[in-house]
């Protein structure tokens, strides 16, 4: 779920820059039935920070899963994948916490890997994102996926509040101003598919340096 108000009070999220990279083959959103807010993508009208460059573009970039909450799992998964790719992109799951971004990536280095991190603003406000993104960069960490997030499963922690203070083009600005290379996610079969490519565009006038693309990835 990736949804946004856009002005219209019609989505519990905050998302400015939609369509999100959920929106179903009739054009309606994925977590409630009704139409997508958003008929177009919307436009980067904010400022329009210095993309932050890659320091290095890796040629195999392999998804990075393991058991969560596991320091043990992690340096096992993490020692059979060194060797065999450049960079590992660690994605944050709707249906189990982990560790927090900085701390994963500051595990990964230890073990020989060099981290994406992906950050979502499902369970941050914007000041805990600043922070995150501070940490992950005086780490040194080749780059961060900004993405909304999908939102929390049904069944994992309830009682807990979800938050999306930002969305994933807004994240990306705020890296590229903290001096981060921002990465972004984008789904091109995902409605409008003609317009896959403008919102996109936008991403890149917020300060993504690079796009991650894919089925269903939460953009």
């Amino acid at each position: 779920m990736r949804m946004g108000t856009a002005g219209t009070g019609s989505c519990p999220k905050r998302m400015v820059m939609g369509p999100c990279g959920g929106v179903r083959a009739d054009g309606s959103c994925e977590v409630l039935p009704r139409p997508c807010v958003f008929a177009v993508p919307a436009e980067w009208t904010g400022p329009a920070p210095r993309t932050v460059p890659l320091r290095t573009v890796p040629r195999i970039l392999t998804d990075f899963s393991s058991e969560p909450w596991s320091a043990a799992m992690l340096g096992a998964v993490a020692a059979v994948l060194a060797p065999a790719c450049d960079a590992v992109l660690v994605g944050e799951h709707q249906d189990r916490p982990d560790f927090p971004p900085t701390l994963h990536a500051s595990l990964l280095l230890a073990a020989g890997l060099r981290p994406w991190m992906t950050l979502t603003c499902r369970d941050r406000n914007r000041i805990v994102l600043e922070a995150e993104l501070t940490g992950l960069r005086e780490l040194g960490v080749d780059a961060v996926l900004c993405v909304t997030g999908d939102a929390r499963a049904y069944d994992v922690r309830p009682d807990v509040t979800q938050v999306f203070d930002l969305d994933g083009t807004r994240l990306a600005a705020l890296a590229a101003a903290a001096g981060v290379p921002a990465a972004v996610a984008e789904t091109p079969t995902a409605p409008p598919r003609p317009l896959r490519g403008f919102r996109l565009f936008q991403k890149q006038r917020a300060g993504a340096a690079v796009a991650v693309l894919g089925a269903g990835l939460a953009a």
